[in-house]
């Protein structure tokens, strides 16, 4: 091999590594109650997970929300309903336009994703707040069918 092919080789690992140190991963472990899941099956319903990144704005450039925020981005996910599965985000979050914020906030919301019903079916918990403090912790959503 010629040096400019390691040399080629060498840059590529590093770049590759350089990513992969951005790389923020956030793992969500995702319960749903035994019955809930079996209505679900049953019906043929699915399940939604939706994160929401945002932040207040550090930027003049940051196009800011009514609210004072700054949108940066989001995932959805559609799942399979299970009595307990982990969920990883964090995907989108190298390539967002971090800069415009003071420090990158995370909001994820699980419900029923309306194939089988036009209402949400499920009461699940929240996780929200500082994409480096949820990405360091271990987060759980608890499902329950709703009005139970």
């Amino acid at each position: 091999m010629g040096t400019g092919r390691i040399g080629a080789a060498l840059a590529l690992a590093l770049v590759a590594g350089s990513a992969a140190a951005e790389e923020t991963r956030i793992a969500i472990t995702l319960t749903i109650e035994p019955s809930a899941v079996q209505r679900l099956l049953d019906m043929g319903e699915w399940v939604t997970v939706s994160a929401y990144y945002f932040g207040n704005a550090a930027s003049d450039a940051a196009p800011v929300e009514e609210d004072g925020s700054v949108y940066l981005g989001g995932e959805t996910f559609q799942v399979h309903p299970a009595e307990s599965q982990v969920i990883v985000l964090g995907g989108s979050i190298a390539a967002m336009p971090r800069d415009w914020v003071v420090a990158p906030e995370i909001n994820v919301n699980v419900f029923t994703a309306r194939y089988a019903a036009e209402d949400n079916l499920i009461d699940c918990d929240l996780v929200e707040g500082p994409v480096a403090e949820i990405a360091a912790a271990q987060n759980a959503i608890s499902c329950r069918w709703l009005g139970e």
